[in-house]
């Protein structure tokens, strides 16, 4: 009696470790580069420049470009402080997506076993695309943070972590929108889980009363309580419909092939559990509502990295016999500690933005006159980011702008346009910038970037 005691207190320690080197490694290798390196730090992607204007407005009240009528806020929210610091608000996203490490740990122990819960946290902590994308300025992981730590405490069936299965819920819708997927997954754990109706009616609580504050923010601001939502989801339906089976393919890109592994030996084991017919419903309502989206990225589909990887963790540990899960536990230990002392960090394969439109901001930043304003039709959040001057958007498909110039270009101020990028699909075109009597050459600034040889920025002085 006093041995298996001792062996269970041992195996609890061990455990522990496990999970607290996993979730430390996992941090090391979203963290960005220590060294501050200056081409990391101007060089960033559409979506992070928009996410650190719209926490400058915050913090700071200045208004030079902001998209909070269509975008999640919490992001925003949580590197105001560091709206003008990238490296220290890339510092807050790393943690929070770290935190995913542990908490489907305890998800998986909740769902199926503390072993299939130890295999999804060495999962999720080393997946090469799911590393790579946490070293961005974006909501995609730490949504999926949020995500796990709702359906951890939904699956608790405890009527005083109800309420924060909904809160948590509600922070992950606006961390980012799609994470709306947690509302039908709550119907759907509450069915295959059997989990009690007060339980259920205490999440939606918590869930709506979270976002109540948001929803009046919008009817007051936006004149619609749903506006945000509307419009997010009009954004990313502006291309034609591709591929219905693309998510399909891209939640393997987004899982990685360990999970293709793992789902096959639970296929073969031929035993369905209850938590499983729960996690595949969540997966397939996800990837259908996605599938009507019509513009796809891999990235837009990682909530689905949730399912797949607990039901393939379960399929590696069902395949172990008991002799080999303390192996296990000491095996993914070790292997922590050397994929951290030896790993590729993350910002290795960092695909940068385009770097000319910081050089061409800063150029702005000190040479605009008082009283301009910035005009653009690409990458206009990088240019008011680094300018901190007003920017006005021009949209590079708005063709009416050749008739209807001052409707588009109201106020006194320069036009940005990117000789680099195609003239077609791009308007207005160069033809028009040099004979109208509008605009007047300023400068053209080069970028100083190694891989950008090439790429310039003409800047236009306008006059309605």
């Amino acid at each position: 009696m006093q041995v298996n005691v001792l062996k269970k207190i041992k195996r609890k320690h061990l455990l522990f470790l496990a999970i607290a080197f996993l979730f430390l490694s996992g941090f090391l290798l979203r963290a960005p580069p220590l060294n501050e390196n200056e081409s990391w730090q101007h060089n960033h992607f559409w979506d992070e420049y928009v996410y650190l204007l719209n926490a400058e407005l915050l913090w700071t009240g200045q208004d030079v470009y902001n998209e909070f009528s269509y975008r999640p806020p919490l992001i925003s929210f949580l590197i105001a402080p560091f709206w003008d610091d990238p490296f220290m608000a890339l510092m807050v996203v790393s943690f929070i997506s770290s935190l995913a490490i542990p908490f489907i740990y305890l998800l998986g122990r909740e769902l199926y076993d503390d072993v299939t819960g130890l295999i999804a946290a060495f999962i999720l902590a080393f997946s090469h695309y799911l590393i790579t994308l946490s070293d961005f300025i974006l909501t995609g992981f730490p949504a999926v943070t949020l995500l796990i730590i709702s359906l951890y405490f939904l699956v608790k069936n405890n009527e005083k972590m109800a309420f924060l299965a909904g809160f948590f819920g509600a922070l992950a819708v606006l961390m980012r929108f799609n994470s709306l997927i947690i509302l039908p997954t709550f119907l759907i754990f509450f069915y295959f889980k059997k989990i009690d109706k007060k339980i259920l009616i205490n999440v939606l609580k918590g869930f709506f009363a979270t976002l109540f504050p948001y929803f009046v923010w919008a009817q007051l601001t936006l004149g619609f309580f749903a506006l945000p939502f509307i419009s997010a989801t009009n954004a990313v339906n502006h291309t034609p419909l591709l591929n219905p089976f693309y998510y399909i393919l891209a939640a393997f890109t987004v899982c990685g092939f360990v999970t293709l592994i793992g789902l096959t030996l639970y296929a073969l084991a031929r035993k369905v559990h209850k938590s499983t017919l729960a996690l595949l419903a969540m997966a397939l309502v996800f990837l259908a509502g996605m599938t009507l989206i019509s513009h796809k990225e891999v990235r837009y589909v990682i909530p689905v990295s949730i399912p797949l990887v607990l039901i393939a963790s379960k399929g590696f540990s069902s395949f172990l016999s008991r002799n080999w899960k303390g192996v296990l536990i000491v095996l993914i230990l070790l292997l922590s500690v050397f994929y951290t002392l030896f790993a590729t960090p993350s910002w290795i394969y960092t695909l940068w933005g385009d770097p000319t439109t910081s050089v061409a901001g800063l150029y702005a930043k000190e040479n605009l006159p008082e009283g301009y304003v910035l005009y653009s039709n690409y990458d206009y959040a990088a240019l008011a980011y680094y300018s901190q001057k007003k920017t006005i958007p021009i949209m590079p498909y708005e063709e009416r702008i050749y008739t209807d110039l001052d409707k588009f270009m109201p106020h006194t101020g320069w036009f940005a346009y990117y000789g680099h990028k195609p003239e077609g699909n791009m308007h207005p075109n160069l033809s028009f910038l040099n004979s109208s009597e509008h605009f007047t050459f300023v400068e053209r600034v080069e970028s100083n970037n190694p891989w950008a040889q090439g790429f310039y920025a003409d800047f236009y002085e306008y006059t309605p």
